[in-house]
Order: C-alpha cells, then sequence, then structure tokens
C-alpha cells in the first residue's frame, strides 16, 4: 500500500544537501515521482535520531551515485538500519568542484523533532529535479531510493 509521507521527502532531501556541498551553485530539490510504502517504515515516535555509519560519492564527469548507510532510533529506544541511493545526472553546464569526496562535508548525525508524535518514516522510491535556487533553471535529475529495515532477531 502506498502512503504519502513529508517526514520521508524531507529526509531525502536534507541527505542530499548534506552531501552535495561540492555543487557551487544553491540547489532547490523537487520531487517529480516519492512512491512510499507503507510495508516498510520506521515510526518516528514524535522524535528521531539518525547515524550515518558509512557513506560513499562516486562522480564520473555529469553522473553522480550516493550510498549511505546508517541506524534510525526512536525516543522509545526502537532501533533500524536506514540505506539511502541517489544517481544524480548533473546539466552539462552544473558548476561542481573536481574533489568532491575532500571538499564535501560528511553527514554523521542528525535529530529529527516532529510536532505530531505519530509521524514516522516509510521507505521510498523516487525521482527528483535539481534546480538552481537564484535563477530557477533546471541543474539536474535523480532517482533513488530509502529504505528502513527493523532488525532480525536471532534465534538461537
Amino acid at each position: 500500500m502506498h502512503v504519502v509521507s513529508d517526514e520521508s521527502l524531507c529526509l531525502v532531501q536534507e541527505l542530499l544537501v548534506s552531501s552535495l556541498s561540492h555543487v557551487d551553485e544553491g540547489i532547490l530539490i523537487s520531487a517529480d515521482h516519492f512512491n512510499c510504502t507503507s510495508q516498510y517504515g520506521f515510526d518516528s515516535e514524535g522524535s528521531a535520531r539518525i547515524e550515518i555509519l558509512n557513506d560513499s560519492s562516486v562522480a564520473v564527469e555529469n553522473d553522480e551515485k550516493i550510498l549511505l548507510h546508517g541506524l534510525v532510533e526512536n525516543v522509545d529506544e526502537q532501533r533500524g538500519s536506514l540505506t539511502f541511493f541517489c544517481q544524480i545526472q548533473w546539466g552539462v553546464n552544473t558548476k561542481t568542484r573536481k574533489s568532491a569526496d575532500k571538499n564535501r562535508e560528511c553527514l554523521r548525525s542528525m535529530v529529527v523533532d516532529f510536532t505530531k508524535d505519530s509521524q514516522g518514516f516509510f521507505s521510498a522510491a523516487f525521482a527528483l529535479t535539481f534546480k538552481n535556487q537564484e535563477n530557477g533553471q533546471v541543474i539536474g535529475h535523480g532517482t533513488g531510493y530509502l529504505l528502513f529495515e527493523k532488525p532480525r532477531i536471532s534465534l538461537q
């Protein structure tokens, strides 16, 4: 079953903004498609802490791939894992610094607070458009996914 999750979209945008500090233009990120599933998600219980354990970014010419793995925990200490992937095709006129990995400000931890207690994050597949913040010109397109998984129980 598909659901709407503004929280998941905001999280995707935050992860991308933190990962794209090497782009020399102010970026607006809009969702062309953002399909969430209620089958896989994480209940925030009003607040969640996200810790990124492993991140990588590979850029070849105008193509960039971002992969993040981490943990998410709510105020009730329920935990789960997070995987985020986005492949971006930049326009030929988009200004980026050559050494993206060296100049990138790595996101390690973030806390997300909600005004409603019953909010949550849901796994999603998405297609995005990146625009120049000043003039609104399209500077790139991206596709990817956000996946939440609960820990598996060991039977021993």
